[in-house]
């Protein structure tokens, strides 16, 4: 069941499934002290207060903020946005060291959840979508002969966020994935071996924009803490 889901998402991102659907809204408003992990995954900071912070402030569509790797910032949606129809899409920079400072290591854009595609160039990259409801479109660039995969992103080890869309296979290829190993951990076993009956994620309920969401729920674990 797992290989068929996989199988299929990889195929509909090579052809490109058409047209884009909105999905349910999901509106998210507020700010919330994060860090993204080495993979571009927004990581709870528990304690952490937002004083002399960086902020990555998100209002409208292109909005760009960039962060460093585990280094805490501030993630501010002042107006409610519908993650429904948008998504927050984190890739990775490639990084320059000039003395004691280097560029930032990834770049966090507020798209429209229907941009016509995002670029995937190099063997194992990753890109983190936050939208629970769509997956985007790919490109390939270069023309490199590798899988496709989409591996969701989830909130609190129980809701789907949204996804990391890997280009490479982890047996095969050899990429790492994060979002697999706590996905497999979640649904209590590895691989195909986890039962589509034990699954314990599920999808965030619909909020309006008079009563959103939390930005916050972008935010996973920190990893020692789902450890069993």
């Amino acid at each position: 069941m797992v290989r068929i889901a996989v199988a299929f998402v990889a195929l509909c991102l090579f052809f490109g499934c058409i047209p884009c659907i909105q999905g349910p809204s999901l509106y998210v408003r507020g700010e919330v002290v994060t860090t993204l992990d080495s993979s571009g995954t927004f990581i709870q900071t528990p304690g952490r207060r937002q004083q002399n912070l960086e902020r990555v402030v998100l209002c409208s569509d292109r909005d760009t903020g960039y962060a460093w790797t585990d280094k805490a910032f501030v993630l501010e949606v002042p107006d409610a946005i519908d993650l429904g129809a948008k998504s927050l899409k984190v890739i990775k920079l490639e990084t320059v060291s000039t003395g004691s400072y280097s560029t930032p290591d990834f770049m966090i854009t507020l798209e429209d959840a229907c941009t016509p595609y995002i670029v995937l160039k190099d063997k194992c990259q990753i890109v983190n979508w936050y939208n629970p409801y769509s997956i985007p479109r790919v490109h390939i660039k270069g023309g490199m002969l590798e899988q496709i995969v989409a591996t969701p992103i989830l909130f609190s080890d129980e809701f789907v966020v949204g996804y990391e869309i890997r280009l490479g296979d982890t047996k095969i290829s050899n990429c790492n994935s994060p979002q697999l190993s706590r996905w497999q951990a979640v649904n209590q076993g590895a691989g195909s071996s986890a039962k589509p009956s034990q699954s314990k994620s599920k999808k965030l309920q619909s909020t309006t924009r008079e009563m959103p969401e939390t930005i916050a729920i972008i935010n996973a674990s920190p990893q020692r803490q789902r450890q069993r």
